[in-house]
């Protein structure tokens, strides 16, 4: 069994009912950077997920969970805030999140 970190609105993670990241919202990202799309990240059920993340991995979910207003949280509900790093082919937006994104 692996340990997941999730890139989420809710708290936790695991709600039933809560704020999702919607699909159009991750397409939109990996279009913006295909790297993304070739990673260990997908998209389920309002979040994204990486699954045994490297070290590595937590800026790029941070640098994520920055452009879609969300947060990064493992498994066990814990947050793994901090700073996220610009570009990579993403550029930060403004604070509060995405402001566009296409329809």
């Amino acid at each position: 069994m692996g340990y997941d970190l999730h890139v989420t609105r809710r708290d936790p993670w695991w709600a039933e009912e809560g704020p999702e990241i919607a699909a159009r919202e991750w397409d939109a990202l990996v279009a913006a950077d295909p790297a993304l799309g070739a990673s260990a990240l997908w998209w389920h059920d309002g979040r994204v997920v990486a699954k045994d993340p490297a070290p590595e991995d937590l800026a790029a979910l941070r640098r994520v969970a920055v452009l879609l207003g969300a947060r990064v949280q493992g498994d066990d509900g814990e947050f793994h805030d901090g700073p996220a790093p610009g570009p990579a082919g993403i550029p930060l937006p403004p604070p509060g999140g995405v402001s566009r994104l296409p329809s």
